[in-house]
């Protein structure tokens, strides 16, 4: 289940050996890597209320597999840019930084705002982050909530931008330990959490986390 305010919603993932790839009828970007895994991902925007979406992988012989994916767009909920120190599955919570992203020219213009770039404007960057407030917050993890990150497979070519899921347990266990993420996951863990999330919030409660790529 995908989760999001404005409708505007990244679909993504992977599926074994080459395929085309349809996510509810429109065609996503494809990247076939050396382990011939094909990448897949489709930026779409939503109305509000609930949607089911078919993604279709089609193989060259023509088989096809269908999976469904639920997006749910809510102009209630909240997304929150933060970094995040500490897990407690048992108490589901976790430990967060609230912290704010720029990109294009908000990215330039709150870099020189802050002291950080040049005073002419002509700053260039693909992306600014903004944490000026070292304030931690406690935020209760409803039960269920999907853990996104970004997976690297050993002897993989190429950037790391495969997405896995994990459950709240496994979440915490990588961030108190992130060199584990091969021993028991079977993939380096991309942010190794370091680089920041996005929490999608409903009523305080965190629902979602979908880690941040960073170039």
């Amino acid at each position: 289940m995908i989760y999001t305010p404005t409708g505007e919603v990244l679909v993504q993932g992977w599926v074994e050996g080459p395929a085309s790839i349809t996510i509810g009828g429109t065609d996503a970007e494809t990247l076939v890597n050396p382990d011939s895994r094909t990448d897949f991902w489709a930026e779409l925007l939503m109305d509000v209320g609930t949607a089911q979406l078919e993604v279709i992988a089609t193989a060259p012989d023509g088989a096809t597999s269908i999976q469904n994916v639920t997006i749910v767009t809510d102009p209630s909920l909240v997304r929150q840019f933060a970094f995040i120190s500490a897990v407690d599955p048992e108490a589901s919570t976790l430990v967060a930084d609230f912290a704010e992203w720029f990109t294009g020219d908000e990215a330039a213009a709150a870099a020189i705002a802050d002291g950080e770039g040049a005073s002419d404007g002509t700053y260039d960057l693909e992306f600014y982050i903004r944490n000026q407030n070292d304030r931690l917050r406690t935020l209760e993890v409803a039960q269920g909530t999907e853990i996104i990150l970004i997976a690297c497979y050993p002897n993989e070519d190429g950037p790391c931008v495969t997405t896995e899921s994990v459950g709240l347990v496994t979440f915490a266990d990588l961030i108190a330990d992130p060199e584990s993420a091969l021993d028991t996951q079977g993939w380096y863990w991309y942010g190794a959490g370091e680089v920041p999330f996005w929490l999608t919030l409903s009523e305080g409660v965190v629902i979602q986390i979908e880690e941040q790529y960073l170039p």
